[in-house]
C-alpha cells in the first residue's frame, strides 16, 4: 500500500472517536466535545511529528500503521468518548425502575431470514463451477454463511432490551421505544445481511488477490456503519431515557455535561 495510505488511515482513525461523539452530541443536544477535541488534536500533533521525524521510507510499515491508528483509536473512544457519554446519562435524575417485560417478535419482510441465503447460495456458485477452490477460498464465504445462520438469534436478542415504564406520558413513550425498536432492528438486519453477502462475494471481487484493497475498503465502510448504528441507538437510548425522567427536550433545555 502506498505512502498516502499509511497517514490518513491512522489519521482518520484518530479522528473517528471525536465525529462519533460529535454525532453523539447533535442528536441530543448535550455538550461534551471539549476533553476529546483537545485530546485528539494532541494525538494527531504526535502523528504528525512522528511521520516528519520517520520519513516515507520508515513510515511505511504494516504493524507501524496499525500501532498508530488502533492505539489512540482506544485510548480516544474508551479513555474520552464513552466516559462522556456515562457523563451525560449520570447527569439525568433517577428513573422509575418499573420495566416493560413483554414477549415481542421480530418484525421484518415474509422470507427475511431465507432470501438471503439463497442471495449467498448464488454468489458462491461461482466458486464452486471453478472446480474446488482452496479451503482459504471458501473462509470469508463460510463466515458470511455464519452470520446469516445467526441472524435470527442476534435480532431476537434484540428485542428483549426492557424499557422502563412511567414518565408524564406513558403510553407516548411506550411508541417511541417500539418505534426505536423497529428501526434498530432494520438496522441490525441490512447490516448482518450486506456484511454476509459481501464476504460470500469477497472472492470473486478483481483485488481478492492483489492486496486486499477491496477488502479494506470493505471492512472499513461496515465498521463505519456498524459504529454509526451504534452511535445513534446509544442517542436515542439517551433521548427516551431523558423523556422519562421528565426533562424538556433538547432544544429547550441542553443538559450539560460535567465539567
Amino acid at each position: 500500500m502506498s505512502y498516502s495510505f499509511h497517514v490518513l488511515f491512522p489519521a482518520a482513525m484518530i479522528v473517528t472517536p471525536a465525529l462519533l461523539l460529535g454525532l453523539w452530541c447533535a442528536l441530543t443536544g448535550v455538550a461534551a466535545m471539549r476533553r476529546l477535541l483537545l485530546a485528539t488534536a494532541g494525538a494527531l500533533v504526535l502523528f504528525a511529528a512522528y511521520v516528519a521525524v520517520s520519513g516515507p521510507a520508515a513510515s511505511v510499515r504494516p504493524l507501524v500503521t496499525q500501532a498508530w491508528a488502533l492505539g489512540p483509536f482506544f485510548a480516544l473512544c474508551f479513555g474520552f468518548a464513552v466516559p462522556e457519554i456515562r457523563r451525560a446519562f449520570a447527569a439525568l435524575p433517577d428513573a422509575p425502575r418499573s420495566a416493560r417485560l413483554v414477549a415481542r417478535r421480530v418484525e421484518l419482510f415474509p422470507g427475511a431470514y431465507v432470501a438471503p441465503v439463497v442471495a449467498w447460495a448464488a454468489l458462491v456458485a461461482p466458486l464452486v463451477a471453478r472446480g474446488g477452490p482452496s479451503a482459504w477460498t471458501w473462509l470469508n464465504p463460510a463466515l458470511g454463511l455464519a452470520i446469516l445462520l445467526v441472524l435470527p438469534r442476534c435480532l431476537r436478542l434484540g428485542v428483549r432490551e426492557p424499557e422502563p415504564l412511567g414518565g408524564e406520558d406513558p403510553g407516548g413513550l411506550a411508541s417511541a421505544y417500539e418505534s426505536f425498536r423497529r428501526k434498530r432492528i432494520a438496522l441490525l438486519y441490512a447490516l448482518f445481511v450486506l456484511l454476509g453477502l459481501a464476504l460470500a462475494a469477497a472472492p470473486l471481487l478483481p483485488a481478492a488477490n492483489s492486496g486486499g484493497a477491496a477488502g479494506a475498503a470493505l471492512g472499513c465502510a461496515m465498521g463505519a456503519w456498524g459504529a454509526l448504528l451504534g452511535t445513534w441507538a446509544d442517542a436515542q437510548r439517551y433521548l427516551l431515557r431523558r423523556r422519562l425522567s421528565g426533562f424538556p427536550p433538547p432544544g429547550d433545555d441542553r443538559v450539560q455535561s460535567a465539567a
